[in-house]
């Protein structure tokens, strides 16, 4: 990294809308909204982020950074590559904040333009991207000097742009907004990312993602290749990026609390109920999304996903000040594999010890007791009767994952 920047500028869609600011002590970063997005939007908005609502005043905007950046080893990684210790979020965010998930462009107003031209290079032959697949540990997300792209998780993962390359792929440059992420199969747990296919083709045939999953094998390891919900190309090939946040953003957590295990309910995190309360607030159609997200609550039962955490769970502020539910994605069918979690990552009517202890009654508690969702008890066993069986009605019994949907659903069922 270079000279250490003083400010930073937070563009929405082409529009600087707030600046970045480290502080004094390097402490924390903090954001101001510009007089540009207090003019255009109203005080209280949710804008940048629900947990950074627009206001005249520097906001503490630490957390919500963190929660762009990657986590555990791959954070050290990076950091690694620019000179940076891994606490640094603001040498991190100067360094990788050009694509990042969601809308926003975050940059140093100082740098020549001339010496950033987005573009992709290409992956020539499946060798190289095989090669890209095992050099991941040494490079988190395949980021190489001129990378300036970043994205949260632990898993590996391979940040791609679509291109006319022979293989189809490219790595992005310079800021260019990737397109597809591809993660290949952990060798720990061989089988999860052709369970977690299944299960997204589930999700799309039942409404709840418009993500349409491609499997690849590479030099015989299955990779998962999934198109960014929060990218969407035109016909021209114009990348266009829609905002959005996951739910620790959302409410403010900082994903390194709790050693890092703030995004289980169990340890202090948010559950369906935040989520629910979000929508309530600020959804233009607080029906519809909750209709959504019982749907959500009801596959994630269905399919044994006790992994379902406060990080793989977004909503979307598109357009700024509104939000939408955002589509499935990292629905790992965990209760298929004997050496993961059993414990729920959000808690289900009150059940958390393990997802297999969640019942039908404790699903429509969750929406109708107290403090919940606020819809009426009735509402909600009709709710939750509704989408088991829409999802059932759209299951593959001849993969495990559409095995163990038809066997859940079983022990569910109380359909009148």
């Amino acid at each position: 990294m270079g000279e250490r920047p003083e400010l930073l500028h937070v563009e929405l869609h082409g529009e600087v809308v707030a600046h970045l600011r480290e502080h004094r002590r390097r402490t924390r970063v903090e954001l101001t909204y510009t007089d540009l997005a207090r003019q255009r939007w109203e005080a209280r908005l949710p804008v940048v982020s629900c947990s950074l609502p627009v206001q005249p005043r520097p906001q503490d905007a630490t957390a919500f950074l963190n929660g762009v950046l990657p986590e555990g080893q791959a954070r050290y990684t990076l950091a690694a590559q620019r000179d940076l210790p891994a606490s640094d979020t603001w040498g991190l965010v100067a360094s990788f904040g050009r694509d990042i998930a969601g809308a926003l462009v975050i940059s140093d107003p100082d740098t020549d333009p001339t010496q950033r031209q987005p573009h992709a290079v290409d992956y020539a032959t499946i060798d190289e991207l095989a090669a890209a697949i095992v050099a991941l540990p040494e490079q988190p997300l395949g980021a190489h000097d001129d990378s300036e792209l970043s994205l949260a998780g632990l898993q590996d993962k391979l940040l791609l742009v679509a291109t006319d390359s022979p293989t189809g792929w490219g790595r992005p440059a310079g800021g260019l907004p990737s397109t597809h992420i591809l993660k290949p199969d952990p060798l720990s747990h061989p089988g999860v990312v052709v369970r977690e296919a299944e299960a997204l083709q589930l999700a799309r045939r039942a409404g709840l993602t418009t993500i349409d999953p491609q499997l690849l094998d590479i030099e015989g390891r299955p990779s998962l290749i999934v198109e960014r919900y929060d990218r969407a190309t035109t016909a021209g090939g114009t990348v266009h990026r829609i905002h959005q946040e996951d739910l620790l953003q959302a409410v403010g957590r900082d994903p390194a609390d709790q050693h890092g295990r703030v995004k289980y309910q169990e340890h202090g995190g948010p559950g369906f109920r935040d989520v629910a309360a979000l929508l309530l607030q600020r959804a233009a159609d607080p029906d519809a999304e909750l209709h959504k997200l019982a749907g959500a609550l009801a596959f994630t039962v269905l399919i044994g996903n006790s992994d379902a955490h406060a990080k793989n769970l977004s909503l979307l502020l598109d357009p700024p000040g509104t939000l939408r539910l955002a589509p499935l994605y990292d629905t790992v069918p965990t209760m298929l594999f004997p050496k993961l979690k059993v414990r729920c990552a959000m808690w289900v009517g009150g059940v958390y010890r393990s997802l297999e202890d969640v019942t039908r009654e404790a699903m429509v508690r969750e929406l109708a007791g107290r403090h919940a969702w606020k819809v009426p008890e009735r509402r909600a066993a009709e709710l939750i009767d509704e989408w088991v069986h829409t999802i059932v009605s759209v299951v593959d019994d001849t993969t495990p994952t559409g095995r163990y949907v038809g066997h859940r659903a079983a022990e569910l069922r109380d359909l009148r």
